[in-house]
């Protein structure tokens, strides 16, 4: 009988392939951090610095970066040892015409519906909107599993989505579900909290404004430094009064989050191959996720 995929199974797969290759995930997701971190220092500060045109430009070679970057580092995690981090960017950069139609499908399929519902909705915030995001959590791990197995399996991204939806829904909503709001939490909460100990350190400046009221129509009281009602604080490019040359230090602060949640989902996509009884087996397939217990 086969096994459904394990979340402990993963979680235990991943933190060993992360540590024996922690020296590339390193060297590669710094690779994927270079255009960003450039773009800042050639900015500093000024959203405006370039031209509309370029910063496209620029945004389409960062996301580029990054999706072959990815593809690297689930190929240094999955293939047989031993494999260099640069054997895993060749790679990567060789499948690059196929692992972008890739990401583009997924691409399309995981934010097409959630623009739709969006759109249906009309932007109110309700109850209903809430339960929306909540169902796009799941739906969106399913389509980047999609990514995740094209790339193991090399296969086109049609193929890959079938293949990722089938293996869902024969795992189960409950191990999908579980698999994606922990990879979410993990993927999600160090930013809010690398930039709330930066507003620490960097706290927004306040100004001072002319009250529309006429003097002495308000009550008067003493208000604490920083607390008065005619000071607001104004936020800086970023929403705060972070610098723009503490991003590129939060951007590298994050590789590790970076290349763990990429292990992750390599994880996931051998397991949840493993389990797929409708998969193609042939004598050279390494299984590489054990079975609880074994």
């Amino acid at each position: 009988m086969t096994l459904k995929p394990s979340v402990r199974a993963v979680f235990t797969w991943a933190n060993g392939r992360f540590s024996a290759h922690w020296p590339g995930l390193f060297a590669i997701a710094l690779l994927a951090q270079t255009v960003p971190v450039i773009r800042m220092v050639l900015e500093h500060g000024n959203r405006k610095a370039f031209h509309p045109w370029v910063g496209v430009g620029i945004a389409g070679l960062e996301e580029l970066m990054l999706l072959l970057c990815t593809a690297a580092m689930v190929l240094l995690v999955t293939e047989a040892d031993p494999v260099r981090a640069s054997d895993a960017l060749r790679a990567a950069f060789r499948d690059a015409p196929r692992l972008v139609v890739v990401r583009i499908v997924a691409a399309l399929a995981q934010w097409g519906p959630a623009i739709a519902l969006g759109v249906l909705l009309g932007g109110t915030r309700s109850v209903l909107t809430f339960v929306v995001s909540l169902v796009m959590v799941p739906w969106a791990f399913v389509c980047r599993l999609a990514f995740a197995g094209a790339v193991v399996e090399r296969t086109g991204p049609l193929v890959a989505l079938r293949h990722a939806f089938r293996r869902a829904g024969y795992a189960g909503l409950g191990i999908v579900c579980a698999f994606a709001f922990l990879i979410a939490l993990i993927e999600q909460s160090p930013p809010p909290i690398w930039l709330w100990i930066a507003n620490q350190i960097f706290p927004p400046e306040l100004v001072t404004f002319r009250t529309p009221f006429p003097p002495g129509t308000l009550p008067a009281g003493t208000f604490p430094a920083g607390m008065s009602p005619f000071s607001i604080p104004v936020p800086g490019r970023f929403g705060s009064g972070i610098p723009w040359g503490a991003y590129p230090v939060i951007r590298i602060v994050m590789i590790p989050i970076f290349a763990y949640v990429a292990t992750l989902f390599a994880g996931a996509a051998l397991d949840f191959a493993d389990a797929d009884p409708n998969a193609e087996r042939t004598p050279a397939k390494r299984r590489t996720i054990p079975a609880p217990g074994v």
